[in-house]
């Protein structure tokens, strides 16, 4: 039994409507309540929300069971007897799986930052909905060396750093030292270095090489011109 049916009125829907029914809906009324031709962005906001929720079957099912407001607090929508993230008890145990013996954190990949790109479109674009092509240069790990950087692969520990990585600056003011860490300047704090002789040709030792990558940007029927 669907608990909170207010999306499905936005769309002019029932509860049990099929994918395709719901996604000709939602072109419909993107044509009949756009901006440019008389309605609200307010009104909108509201279309486009009712089709994110209902045209995916995982968020469909939890706005049936809750409605907008979701899972009461403290309570997965999911299995019940799902334990994969009880750690919290055990902080000790895990940091030092985690870490390893050595207490030196693990390399985790970083978030790259987020791409802004300007696309042209038309009118009818925006009120019918479309797919561009757009390319982005990315960087990814050099295929010639497997990211080492190396011709053969090998690389040897940093001898600023011995292979940790960081320095130690230490400062002396009166009486008082101050000890800190920074990443190391001789390695950009990777902790080990490629021999010049040993330079990759293609990366040049960066271990990352540009590439272009090309990406299917869908505009949905209704987009604002912005």
């Amino acid at each position: 039994m669907v608990v909170d049916k207010t999306h499905y009125d936005v769309l002019g829907v029932d509860e049990n409507a099929t994918q395709e029914h719901i996604i000709s809906a939602f072109r419909q009324k993107s044509r009949e309540h756009h901006p440019d031709r008389g309605g609200t962005h307010e009104m909108m906001q509201k279309i486009n929300a009712a089709k994110e929720v209902l045209t995916d079957p995982k968020k469909r099912a939890i706005y049936d069971r809750y409605g907008s407001e979701g899972p009461p607090s403290g309570m997965a929508p999911g299995n019940p007897t799902d334990f994969s993230g009880f750690s919290s008890g055990f902080p000790d145990i895990f940091d030092f799986i985690t870490r390893g013996a050595s207490g030196r954190e693990p390399t985790r990949a970083s978030k790259g930052s987020d791409i802004k790109h300007n696309l042209q479109v038309s009118l009818e674009e925006l009120y019918s909905g479309h797919t561009k092509k757009i390319s982005v240069p990315r960087e990814v790990i050099c295929a010639a060396c497997d990211g080492t950087g190396s011709v053969n692969r090998i690389n040897h520990d940093c001898t600023a750093c011995k292979g940790q990585g960081v320095e130690n600056l230490i400062f002396r003011t009166g009486p008082f030292i101050q000890q800190s860490q920074r990443s190391c300047s001789f390695c950009s704090g990777q902790g080990t270095r490629v021999d010049a002789k040993n330079r990759c040709k293609i990366c040049h030792g960066n271990k990352l090489v540009r590439q272009e990558k090309i990406l299917d940007v869908d505009i949905s029927p209704g987009s604002p011109d912005r």
